[in-house]
């Protein structure tokens, strides 16, 4: 039996012992005894998903039972919204003003809490015209994925990177998170590419029109929901006020956290089956071995971020990056296959957004290795940190103080 930071044991053999349940680091409604259902529900699943596609090339959609289960519920709630805004209107107008002004304002008040949300652009774009040479490696990227290109690029200070569609009028957009970018060699940064732009085309049934803003509406209801709300109120009234808010609060969202698990649990394989997809559009495009290296930094995110903290302290800039993260992964080399063996419990959940990195590894290296489609040339990419160049630095001063 082998054990990591502190967790419980497990064989490093068979992997028996990963399926126990974490109260700190798996939980998702609050109740033990839920959470420990919904995590064995997860891992089991996680599992199956791993199995299927580890015998068969990633399938370009998910199974059509399951879209239609997805899409069945998800215009059954924005009907419900729909209805809830007409009838607390209709309410409101009955002889008014009347006693229905009460119930009915409720109803559009439900409503407008649960109203679409389909998403907005976070940050300031990069335009082509300040980064050509950025632009011209993400249409190149973006064609051999049969994908088709962002309308916008966001570079922002996180260690992460994502794609997605915004607004009414479905914007792509490309969010590039500069550590993890910058943490990457050239090829790894074409694999980010290759996976980023691979959720426009990879059928990831919680990205469509009808489907993304349930995703997003309901964990923003169930915030607004929660028992903190109207809390610290004076007097009787107030008192009384807040404790019948909490009770409606308390039912309200039970009802939503049951919609929300439903959908989690109706395209969580698909999910996966799409992010699947995505990392082997990236090995597509970069090759087999810089997929892996970027799997592998994001494995050793947190590891790698001290070593990039550093460096901003020492005032050294973001061309030490790579050389860093390269390091990090090489002093990891003897605990990986701990690391990567953990993360299979603690990263799984019907919330999670992806399934654990180590079975996103585990998958690539199933696959016969494939060479570079879009190779990235010392020269284009000088030209690209040129164009981010005052990006880097304050990202460099943001690093410094964190």
């Amino acid at each position: 039996m082998v054990s990591l930071h502190g967790a419980e044991p497990w064989c490093a053999a068979c992997g028996n012992g990963l399926e126990r349940f974490d109260p700190e680091e798996n939980e998702v409604i609050g109740w033990r005894w839920l959470d420990r259902g919904l995590y064995s529900l997860a891992f089991r699943e996680t599992h199956e998903e791993f199995e299927l596609l580890a015998n068969r090339p990633v399938p370009a959609k998910g199974p059509a039972g399951t879209r239609i289960g997805v899409l069945a519920i998800s215009v059954a709630l924005h009907l419900t919204v729909l209805a809830c805004l007409v009838g607390g209107l209709w309410l409101c107008v009955q002889d008014f003003p009347s006693f229905w002004l009460l119930p009915g304002g409720i109803l559009v008040l439900i409503a407008i809490e649960l109203r679409p949300r389909f998403g907005r652009m976070q940050g300031k774009a990069v335009t082509r015209s300040e980064a050509p040479a950025l632009y011209a490696l993400v249409d190149r990227v973006a064609a051999a994925v049969g994908a088709p290109p962002p309308h916008a690029i966001v570079v922002d200070e996180d260690f992460n990177a994502s794609a997605g569609t915004v607004g009414i009028r479905r914007r792509r957009v490309l969010t590039l998170g500069l550590p993890l970018w910058g943490a990457l060699d050239p090829q790894g940064r074409v694999a980010l590419l290759g996976h980023e732009l691979g959720h426009f085309v990879n059928g990831d049934v919680r990205r469509t029109l009808l489907t993304q803003p349930v995703y997003t509406t309901l964990p923003a209801v169930m915030h607004f929901l929660s028992p903190s709300r109207g809390s610290g109120a004076e007097g009787i009234v107030s008192w009384l006020g807040g404790w019948v808010w909490r009770v409606v609060a308390a039912a309200l969202r039970w009802v939503v956290q049951v919609a929300w698990l439903t959908l989690l649990r109706l395209a969580q394989r698909d999910a996966q089956r799409a992010e699947y997809l995505a990392d082997s559009m990236a090995a597509t495009v970069a090759g087999s071995d810089a997929a892996l290296r970027v799997l592998d930094v994001l494995q050793l995110d947190e590891p790698v971020l001290v070593e990039l903290r550093r460096a901003a302290r020492r005032k050294e800039s973001a061309s030490v990056w790579p050389a860093l993260a390269a390091r990090a992964v090489a002093d990891a080399a003897d605990t990986m296959p701990l690391r990567r063996q953990l993360s299979i419990r603690a990263d799984v959940s019907l919330t999670a957004s992806h399934p654990p990195t180590a079975l996103r590894s585990r998958l690539l290296g199933t696959r016969p290795p494939l060479g570079a489609e879009v190779p990235l040339d010392a020269h284009t990419a000088g030209l690209i940190e040129a164009e981010l160049a005052t990006r880097y630095e304050n990202c460099v001063r943001s690093l410094a103080l964190q």
